[in-house]
């Protein structure tokens, strides 16, 4: 990490559930469907758009029965340094979605990390693998989009089928072409899909 190269660890763990994979999705989400209560709650509490429990508490305090986004909104009219933060986030994520429209899921991705500065995220930048499992989803979306456009919301279904079949380990989502080096257990691995160990 301090020579810049890019690593990964190869686990059983579920990929999706590395804290860096679990913000990108929520602001993947949101960007996709922003009436996603979860996700968007999980996007807006993430280090990109900076809101805490408390500010999420106010927002929905006098507007409990309405989807959050309609909350954010609500608040947005208002008067105030919270109603000046959510007319922020709401603008960044409108400014998501509208470039969302019709761009391949990969596109997308790459967009969203380079306009939202995802690397330098601390759920990211403090991560040993935080910066290789980034690449490794956007290398997930571009293997999806051969051959045929998804785009976002084909992209996010993909994923949560298997999430829901419990198939997307950091394992099974390491791709031939993804370029960082990977620590294992020499129990893992025999060495043969490697061009090169070390031990």
């Amino acid at each position: 990490k301090r020579r810049g190269i890019p690593v990964r660890r190869a686990g059983g763990s579920s990929f999706a559930d590395e804290s860096e994979v679990t913000l990108t999705l929520d602001i993947l989400r949101a960007a996709d469907n922003p009436m996603r209560d979860i996700s968007l709650a999980g996007a807006m509490m993430s280090s990109v758009f900076g809101f805490s429990l408390d500010e999420l508490v106010r927002i929905r305090m006098n507007d409990s029965e309405t989807p959050l986004y309609t909350s954010v909104l609500r608040c947005a009219d208002g008067e105030g340094e919270l109603a000046e933060k959510c007319t922020v986030f709401i603008d960044r994520l409108g400014k998501l979605r509208a470039s969302e429209r019709g761009m391949a899921a990969d596109r997308f991705i790459e967009y969203m990390y380079s306009e939202l500065n995802l690397f330098s995220a601390p759920e990211v930048r403090e991560k040993l693998c935080g910066e290789a499992n980034l690449r490794l989803l956007h290398d997930m979306a571009r293997s999806y989009e051969k051959g045929v456009y998804g785009g976002l919301y084909g992209f996010l279904s993909f994923i949560d089928e298997k999430l829901e079949g419990g198939s997307l380990s950091a394992d099974s989502a390491l791709s031939s072409d993804s370029q960082a080096v990977t620590i294992i257990s020499i129990h893992k691995s025999k060495g043969l899909e490697f061009p090169v160990c070390f031990l």
